[in-house]
């Protein structure tokens, strides 16, 4: 419904702007040129607003015309004596047709009925046979997870079948029939004709196909009603196309001609009558499996008003049919066909989300979610901007919309700012951002994977393409403002004195940005240690650095500080680190079995690496325990330091517990004397 909502404001602003009096600008014209309001005496004004005037005026012109003659009655082109004027065609063409010699007769008509035997002989050998192969390669078509495709595929390849037969004929009736037979009129009565032949043909399999491969996710019941009305109308429609464009070729009289078509008009009301007692099966039609809001009210409008517009549409008919074909045609074609378009958007909307929800829900990296949700963002908004267009355009609303987005708001110096160009300002600037991100995603996703390029090199290549299409769709939004380019060297001279006194840390850190992505000395994935923060690089960007620390928390870090400060990278050029892991037990082990224990739980680890292998020091003989190291290598980016020394120190404290491996405490030997022989030895000092 957003769609309808938005048709129905831009339908009362552009009524209502150009129906309202043009505020009565006769005395400002007096004052000024026109297309100006003059609001000071100083001409050297550098903002001037505009007069809404002329503007206005002209999409008014447009909107009128566009709206001239709806509600006008044309003349039917027959009266009364139509049947007269029908019995004496036809009589004079028998009599010219009786009067013919046999010769000329042969002449006249033998060619012709020829070439339609030779016609029909070529449908009765060719038309079956290629309806059998187009069934059996539709039956062939099989893209695995895409049913709705698939069916879609199999429709538009029996659809083709059966128009293909045709289309030789039609080949052949332009060259040679038409070009040997040029004063003749009956080879372009026979190529009107197959086109039509053709048409219907191809309708009639369209129709099969829509309801029997259930394109529409109805019952059986309902399709079968539903196509052979389907096939009603096609024949119905034939029939009447048929006979106006034969008599419209052969130039019979213009009243018989109208009055075919007058035939025509009603047979498509009463067609309309046939279709209000479908309503069940129409309903059935617009539902889904899963619905969205816009679809539910939709339904439940249709179900509401479906008789009231059923009624509408058939006296629409008739009365076009009675000489209002303009007023008919326009709220029919367009209006109706504007409530098509927003049903068919919301269909192919829906069917998109739930296919990109399916891929998002399978995605297994952010990169692949973030490719997947652009890509559907970017289908979505694209559909909703295009069906919106189409909807204006068979309203007849664009012109004159167009004209009032025209209009010069205010002028900026020499430059007109209109609304048409504010818009596409932000469209450029839009459509920029959103497609950095989705190109950053799909290298992420396709290409750096097929070339295995290095995740630093890929992310320094993404953040210079993401800054140039910004920078791009910001240099055409000013384009599109009407901003002369040339001139930004004088604003950039001004913004380099600017940066110069008070801008100096920003343009230190980026610049500093700037080389810690050419330099890939830290780069996106690294595990640095800055000062006290340990973590993985997380972004590199063009003022500050983002680091995940272990405890899930992201810290932010000038580049500044990463260019001048002491940075310590872990996997600037080889990931392996060596852990030091000090061991204590007691004087009784046998160092030859403690070592032997020690490399056992070193090589039980699944992230301590064997190349290079583990090995065991015997560091010193302490005063209450032998100390040996475990010195084994890991990989920093599988695994952090902490987590693997506690896993370790588990692992040891089990194996040394099943060899009988006392990891001793510190002791200490404590000497106490008596006090009593203290104070007898203090008595003997004194005597």
């Amino acid at each position: 419904m957003h769609v309808m909502r938005l048709i129905a404001i831009c339908f009362g602003l552009v009524v209502s702007l150009i129906a309202l009096p043009v505020f009565a600008h006769d005395e400002t014209q007096a004052d000024g040129p026109e297309g100006t309001a003059e609001s000071s005496d100083d001409s050297t004004l550098a903002f001037e607003v505009r007069d809404f005037g002329p503007g206005l005026r002209r999409a008014q012109e447009i909107l009128k015309d566009n709206y001239s003659g709806i509600i006008e009655r044309r003349e039917l082109g027959f009266d009364d004596t139509i049947e007269d004027r029908i019995i004496a065609d036809l009589s004079d063409n028998i009599r010219a047709i009786v009067e013919l010699s046999p010769l000329d007769l042969f002449l006249q008509f033998g060619t012709p009925v020829l070439l339609i035997l030779l016609a029909l002989l070529y449908l009765r050998i060719m038309d079956q046979r290629i309806a059998r192969m187009a069934l059996r390669r539709q039956a062939r078509i099989d893209i695995h997870g895409a049913e709705w495709i698939n069916k879609l595929s199999r429709a538009g390849v029996l659809v083709l079948g059966r128009f293909a037969p045709f289309a030789v004929l039609i080949t052949l009736s332009y060259f040679p029939v038409q070009a040997l037979y040029s004063e003749a009129i009956w080879p372009e009565v026979f190529t009107e004709v197959l086109w039509l032949l053709a048409g219907y043909r191809a309708s009639h399999a369209a129709v099969v196909a829509a309801f029997g491969l259930r394109l529409f996710d109805v019952s059986d019941a309902t399709a079968l009603r539903l196509q052979r009305w389907g096939i009603w109308a096609v024949n119905v429609i034939f029939f009447w196309s048929v006979l106006v464009v034969v008599l419209a070729t052969l130039g019979y009289d213009g009243a018989i001609e109208r009055f075919a078509e007058f035939l025509f008009s009603l047979s498509l009301a009463f067609l309309n009558i046939g279709l209000m007692r479908l309503k069940p099966e129409v309903i059935e039609v617009l539902r889904l499996r899963e619905e969205s809001a816009g679809q539910v009210r939709l339904i439940r409008m249709t179900e509401k008003y479906y008789h009231t517009f059923m009624s509408l549409s058939t006296l629409l008919l008739i009365l076009g049919a009675l000489g209002w074909a303009e007023a008919t045609s326009f709220i029919l074609i367009r209006a109706f066909g504007a409530v098509m378009v927003l049903f068919s958007s919301l269909r192919i909307l829906q069917w998109l989300k739930r296919r990109i929800d399916t891929a998002v829900s399978q995605a297994q990296t952010r990169e692949q979610i973030e490719l997947f949700s652009g890509i559907g963002n970017m289908l979505r908004t694209a559909g909703f901007l295009f069906f919106l267009y189409v909807a204006i355009r068979l309203l007849r609303l664009w012109e004159p919309l167009r004209t009032l987005l025209d209009i010069p708001l205010v002028m900026i110096g020499n430059s007109p700012l209109r609304p048409i160009s504010v818009i596409e300002a932000v469209f450029f600037l839009l459509f920029a951002i959103f497609l950095g991100r989705l190109i950053r995603a799909f290298f992420l996703v396709r290409v750096y994977p097929m070339f295995n390029v290095d995740v630093g090199v890929g992310y320094a290549v993404n953040t210079l393409v993401n800054y140039a299409i910004f920078v791009i769709g910001v240099l055409l939004g000013l384009a599109a403002l009407g901003v002369n380019l040339s001139s930004l060297t004088v604003v950039m001279a001004s913004l380099g004195v600017g940066i110069g006194l008070g801008l100096q840390t920003f343009t230190e850190n980026l610049v500093s940005g700037f080389i810690l992505l050419f330099g890939r000395s830290v780069k996106k994935g690294d595990i640095i240690t800055v000062g006290n923060v340990y973590g993985r690089v997380d972004d590199v960007g063009a003022r500050s650095v983002v680091i995940k620390t272990p405890d899930n928390y992201d810290m932010l870090i000038p580049s500044k500080a990463l260019v001048s400060g002491e940075v310590i990278n872990w996997s600037y050029r080889d990931p392996l680190i060596r852990l030091r892991i000090p061991v204590g037990v007691t004087y009784n082990a046998d160092p030859n079995i403690v070592r032997r224990v020690l490399l056992d739980a070193a090589r039980s680890h699944g992230k301590v690496k064997q190349r290079p292998g583990p090995e065991v020091l015997l560091m010193e003989f302490g005063d209450s325990s032998v100390n040996y190291d475990l010195l084994i290598y890991y990989d920093i980016r599988t695994i952090t330091r902490d987590r693997l020394l506690g896993q370790m120190n588990f692992i040891i404290w089990d194996k040394l517990a099943e060899a009988n491996i006392e990891i001793p405490f510190p002791q200490r030997d404590l000497h106490v004397r008596s006090i009593d022989s203290v104070l007898l030895d203090r008595v003997g000092e004194e005597e």
